[in-house]
C-alpha cells in the first residue's frame, strides 16, 4: 500500500494584453497544480457556463461592449486531495467598436501650392489614433485628442483617392 499525502488544487487563468473589441476572438489559457492528468475546465461567463471539457483553453467573442466575469473551475483528478475543485474569476473589459464621422469630408477640387479647407473628423469608440494614405504631397492627416484632421497645401497635381 501506497500512503499519500492530500493535496489540493489550485487554477489560474490568463487573459491577453491589450485592447479587447466586439467580435475579437480571445483565448483564455489556464494552467493547475494539482489537478491530475486529465482535469475537468469547467469556463464561466458571467456566471453561464459555456465549456466543460478537458480542453484549458477557452476561445471566446462578446457581441456587446461592457465588463464580464470570466470563471474556470477546475475538477481535480488525483485520489488524494483536500478539496477536488480549485476555482478562479477575473474580470476583461470589452471595448466598443471604433468611430469615425466627419461633417466635411470631400474636397472634389483643390488648387497647387494653396491651402484646402481642413477636412476633420471625430474619433471614438475604442479607438486611440487615426492614420490615413493617398494624399498629396504637402496635404498630412494628424490625430490629436480624439479629432483627426486633414490639411496643408497640396504640392503636386493629380487625382488622390484618399
Amino acid at each position: 500500500m501506497t500512503v499519500k499525502l492530500k493535496k489540493t488544487p489550485t487554477v489560474n487563468f490568463s487573459i491577453p494584453t491589450g485592447t479587447k473589441c466586439i467580435g475579437q476572438d480571445i483565448t483564455f489559457t489556464a494552467t493547475n497544480t494539482n489537478g491530475g492528468s486529465s482535469p475537468n475546465y469547467e469556463w464561466f461567463v458571467n456566471n453561464s457556463s459555456v465549456q466543460s471539457s478537458t480542453n484549458n483553453k477557452l476561445i471566446r467573442s462578446f457581441s456587446s461592449n461592457g465588463s464580464f466575469d470570466i470563471r474556470v473551475v477546475i475538477k481535480s483528478t488525483i485520489t488524494c486531495y483536500t478539496s477536488q475543485t480549485a476555482e478562479i474569476t477575473k474580470s476583461i473589459t470589452i471595448e466598443p467598436d471604433a468611430t469615425i464621422s466627419g461633417s466635411n469630408s470631400d474636397i472634389n477640387d483643390a488648387c497647387l501650392n494653396t491651402s484646402i479647407t481642413p477636412i476633420t473628423f471625430n474619433v471614438g469608440g475604442s479607438a486611440t489614433g487615426a492614420t490615413v494614405s493617398g494624399l498629396p504631397y504637402g496635404v498630412t492627416g494628424n490625430y490629436n485628442s480624439g479629432t483627426f484632421t486633414i490639411s496643408g497645401s497640396p504640392t503636386a497635381t493629380g487625382t488622390y483617392p484618399y
